[in-house]
């Protein structure tokens, strides 16, 4: 993986001199993709070579790579994949994928999706693609590791390859009325923080800004989320779980106060015309529809407004 905002390539060879670099001999490259580990498998063609294995980095722009887990081995009779991806996450499917071997194994291939990121001791579910579409036995808000190997006859299998880890999305919320209290915050996992970004397309990133936990109307130090309302060009979200609601009969409550900052008591001043705070809805994290809005010329009372 490399750090570098341009991702350099690296080639591997060896050395025929190990105190000489300019005796590297080149035999492939590859390119970083990201600041995701990958895995590269290189198996060199018959022939002599030094005892002296090397890596060369081919770019100039500053940056980081990093390598693990060499293991220089026998070609094993039975190649193993590449490549293990996940994707389309939801509260209790997902997607894997891998690239096949030069050698596409006789009978297929196995997966195993476990919640510990040990490697697999019995068989796993057999499939004869490289895609894999696993729509039963996953638990919402839960983390797991994927492991995939080839298997090219009822004696011969590769390594298994992986893990990969993905999380399962928070399942929606159907029991409804629901009362959310804030005793503790956040909630639960199912609540996110968001950052920047803008209506259309959602938070920009996720995971940290300056939403915290105070007592409503900051009386106390629990029970409320709070923010305070003072840096130039914030943007910061607060978002909910999914709710399934059905199409008419129901509402959303919520009660708001604004105060001083550390008092009880009516701000001295006013927001400046662009502050503002809105409550919003989407589908997903993208396209939000705006609610209600908190301005300089509609902001609740000190003690809070139903």
């Amino acid at each position: 993986s490399s750090s570098a905002t341009t991702l350099p390539g690296v080639e591997v060879g060896y050395l025929t001199n190990p105190y000489d670099a300019t005796t590297f001999v080149v035999l492939s490259s590859f390119a970083t993709t990201s600041d995701v580990f990958a895995n590269f498998v290189y198996a060199p063609p018959a022939g002599t070579y030094s005892d002296f294995p090397a890596m060369k980095h081919t770019g100039t722009v500053a940056g980081t790579l990093y390598f693990d887990d060499f293991v220089w081995e026998a070609i094993p009779s039975c190649p193993d994949p590449s490549a293990l991806v996940s994707a389309n996450v939801t509260s209790s499917s997902v997607d894997i994928s891998w690239d096949a071997p030069v050698i596409v194994p006789a009978l297929g291939y196995q997966y195993v999706i476990s919640t510990t990121n040990t490697p697999p001791t019995v068989a796993g579910t057999a499939v004869t693609t490289t895609f894999a579409q696993v729509t039963t036995g996953l638990l919402p808000s839960t983390q797991y590791y994927v492991f995939v190997r080839a298997i090219c006859s009822t004696t011969d299998a590769s390594p298994w390859l992986g893990p990969i880890t993905f999380t399962t999305a928070c399942a929606p919320i159907t029991t409804l009325p629901h009362v959310e209290p804030f005793t503790t915050f956040l909630p639960s996992i199912c609540w996110i923080k968001g950052d920047n970004g803008d209506l259309t397309a959602g938070p920009a990133t996720f995971g940290t800004n300056s939403w915290k936990d105070d007592g409503f109307s900051n009386n106390g130090t629990t029970g409320s989320i709070a923010y305070n309302h003072y840096t130039s060009g914030a943007n910061d979200w607060i978002i909910s779980p999914q709710f399934t609601i059905p199409a008419t009969g129901w509402e959303l409550k919520f009660d708001a106060a604004l105060t001083q900052w550390n008092g009880t008591t009516a701000p001295t001043n006013a927001w400046d015309a662009d502050d503002r705070v809105e409550v919003l809805v989407a589908s997903n994290l993208t396209n939000w529809t705006v609610l209600h809005t908190y301005n300089n010329a509609n902001s609740p009372a000190a003690a809070g407004t139903p």
